[in-house]
């Protein structure tokens, strides 16, 4: 009997210890995650098009992420119709609170982690061929006005047919942040090769990394 209540003390610490141990490595992330991220070059991920059935097809774009140290985040995804992102296409901008998920396998010290759009989310039309394809689109499949060059309209918890959005809600990217050697190179998780978004747990990336953000001077 005092074997059995020996191992089940001990079974308890054991579970105390890497809860303690996880929770001390999020706050280190969190600590050394504050900052402004952007990224190293013109990037290229594979895109789910829902304007044309769900087809895949390439993305070029820039990131800038910034985060206050406080679970608060913004974030620029600026899109290209080029490989050297010099013809701008449309801008994304978001802003909201981070919601930490706990360790995820694919690095030591990794975090999985929720992006929730809960500030704002808005979409910027940098060329005449995105203000097409945006208003081309049902009225109120997203937004609630027309869509003009250069001007920025908010979505918030608006329908968007084109990131699965519902109104009301208010989106949430499940997802994972690694720094590596905690220097300066913040990497997310790897985009899934038939374009598909994070929209739910079950679509949190489980292993890959994309290509890092650098902290800016």
């Amino acid at each position: 009997m005092k074997v059995l209540i020996f191992l089940m003390s001990m079974s308890v610490g054991f579970n105390c210890l890497a809860k303690d141990e996880n929770l001390i490595s999020q706050k280190r992330v969190a600590s050394h995650i504050k900052g402004k991220w952007v990224s190293i070059s013109c990037e290229l991920r594979p895109r789910e098009n829902r304007g044309t059935g769900g087809s895949v097809e390439s993305f070029w774009l820039k990131r800038e992420f910034f985060f206050d140290g406080k679970d608060g985040f913004k974030g620029i995804i600026r899109g290209f119709a080029d490989p050297l992102c010099e013809q701008p296409v449309q801008d994304f901008e978001f802003e909201g609170n981070l919601i930490w998920r706990g360790p995820h396998p694919v690095a030591k010290e990794a975090q999985s982690v929720d992006y929730e759009l809960s500030k704002e989310f808005a979409i910027i039309p940098r060329s005449q061929a995105a203000v097409d394809q945006m208003n081309s689109l049902p009225p109120g499949a997203c937004g609630d006005k027309k869509y003009a060059l250069n001007e920025r309209q908010s979505i918030l918890k608006k329908q968007c047919i084109l990131f699965n959005i519902k109104a009301g809600e208010a989106v949430k990217d499940h997802d994972l942040v690694y720094l590596y050697g905690f220097n300066n190179l913040l990497f997310m998780g790897a985009k899934h090769v038939n374009g598909q978004g994070f929209y739910t747990e079950d679509l949190r990336p489980k292993g890959g990394l994309q290509i890092p953000l650098v902290k800016a001077k």
